[in-house]
């Protein structure tokens, strides 16, 4: 009887570990942009997962950006299935976005407007994979 019980709680013990094993390598998955993330900016990043989760897209939070319309943008992107950063940039006056699962869409606020028709704003398509950007006319710009 008391055999028995020694193996049941051999083998409780076992799978615990096994599952602690196998949850901890999940969690390494997810590390290596979450540290990075904390190492730029600390608590206050947001994290944004591209439509098939390839990408995320992390960025530092600031609660009071829309008081300043020149805020400077600090991000990056990551590649989850390479395990690397495969675009970083700083952009004053944008928000950023994903147009598609390997397109960020970054709109941005012009410092200066010199005519009406200028709507103040432009758009980049930043292509992940190409590495490529292209504007869109600034009628197709939208906040």
């Amino acid at each position: 009887m008391k055999f028995g019980l020694f193996c049941i709680s051999g083998c409780i013990v076992i799978f615990a570990c096994l599952s602690c094993k196998n949850a901890q390598h999940v969690s390494n998955q997810d590390y290596s942009y979450k540290k990075i993330a904390y190492d730029r900016f600390k608590d206050d990043t947001l994290f944004e997962f591209s439509p098939s989760n390839t990408y995320v897209l992390c960025s530092k939070k600031d609660d009071f950006a829309y008081l300043n319309p020149q805020y400077l943008n600090i991000f990056f992107v990551y590649n989850l299935k390479k395990k690397q950063i495969e675009y970083e940039d700083s952009i004053s006056g944008a928000t950023i976005s994903w147009f598609s699962d390997h397109e960020l869409q970054i709109n941005i606020q012009k410092g200066i407007i010199v005519n009406k028709e200028d709507k103040g704003m432009y758009q980049l398509i930043y292509n992940i994979p190409d590495k490529t950007k292209k504007t869109l006319p600034l009628n197709n710009a939208t906040n």
